[in-house]
Formats: structure tokens, sequence, C-alpha cells
């Protein structure tokens, strides 16, 4: 059976004290489109751990509650906070270590708190990024668009605007990912999200 295309786009992009989690709303499979997916997904109870998904909608769902154990564990038994760092490290392991198995996991990450920005990439590749990330079919359009408009502390509802151009800029010409775009606004002590 042929391999279908799969697609999506996702970015993060840091602020004053804060960081910004945005991603198209549309899963594909092959030629078709599902509408109102959410890709960002908190990890920690608190929301101020947070990922944003590319690749396999599967393998991604199964790695994020995978997550969310292994967070939930952390703050339970080693009695620690659960950053970004850490989320993206248990996320790296996981997906390194299934490579070459006949179950390989087709998935990418960002991982975010207030402070950090991580990619992690599905050969378990770990890339930590101190102004913004990019992922999915349509990254190299974001990436663009990160590139002319992004500046060193910007303000929350600019860091929003930008964060929302940058999957808006893919989704124009990417066929894989598609309006509206969502995004998480992650800060030290209040997490906000809206549409």
């Amino acid at each position: 059976m042929p391999r279908l295309r799969t697609g999506t786009s996702i970015a993060a992009v840091k602020g004053r004290g804060f960081t910004v989690l945005a991603a198209d709303t549309q899963a594909t499979l092959g030629h078709l489109a599902f509408r109102d997916f959410d890709k960002i997904q908190k990890i920690t109870a608190d929301g101020k751990v947070a990922v944003a998904s590319a690749g396999l909608v599967s393998d991604s769902q199964v790695l994020v509650k995978a997550a969310r154990d292994f967070a939930s564990r952390e703050q339970f038994q080693a009695e620690r906070p659960v950053t970004a760092f850490s989320t993206a490290n248990f996320l790296q392991d996981a997906l390194f270590f299934s490579r070459g198995e006949e179950t390989f996991l087709g998935a990418n990450f960002i991982v975010v708190d207030a402070k950090r920005i991580f990619s992690v990439y599905g050969d378990g590749a770990l890339v930590e990024s101190k102004r913004f990330a990019v992922d999915g079919s349509g990254m190299e359009l974001a990436m663009s668009f990160l590139d002319s408009n992004w500046k060193k502390g910007m303000l929350e509802a600019e860091a929003i605007k930008v964060a929302q151009g940058a999957i808006a800029a893919a989704a124009s010409r990417d066929v894989y990912s598609g309006k509206p775009v969502k995004f998480l606004v992650i800060k030290e002590e209040v997490l906000n999200g809206k549409q």
C-alpha cells in the first residue's frame, strides 16, 4: 500500500517572559482533510508545559499521553517541577529508541514552557531555539515569515500576531495545512489559550 502524505504547520515564538505556541487545525490523510483538529496539548496539570505536534496523528497522541504520564509521575514522585527541557528529553528518548523498529514513531514536536523552546524530531534529535521554532509541511513558509517579523522582547499581543501570521503564511500555500490557527500563551504563572 502506498504511503499517504500527511502535513501540518506548527510554531513557537519567544516573547518577553512568555512563549506563544501556534498551530493550524487541519489534519490530512492523503487527499482528505479533517478540520478543527487540535495539535496543541498541555502536558503538565498546571499548564506550564505544552507541546505542538506534527506527523502521524496516532503516534503524536500516544506520545502526548506518555509525556503526560511522565510529567504526572515526575511531579508526584520526584516532587520537582516538570520543564520543557525534561519533557523534550523524555520525547527524545521515546523517538530515538523507536528507530529501527517495525513500529517507527513518525511524530515531531515543539515543546515549550515560559522560558524555553525545544524541537524534537522523529529520529530523536533535540534542538533548543532562543527565538522561535517551526515544524511540519509548511515549515519553510512559516520560517520565512518569522525570519522577517520576529523581534526580541515582543509583547504578548505582538508575539501572538507574529505566531498566527507564520501559521497563516504556511496555510496559504501548503495544501496540507489549514485555517483557523489556534494558539496558546504560556507565562510563568498563567496560561491563556484563545482561537
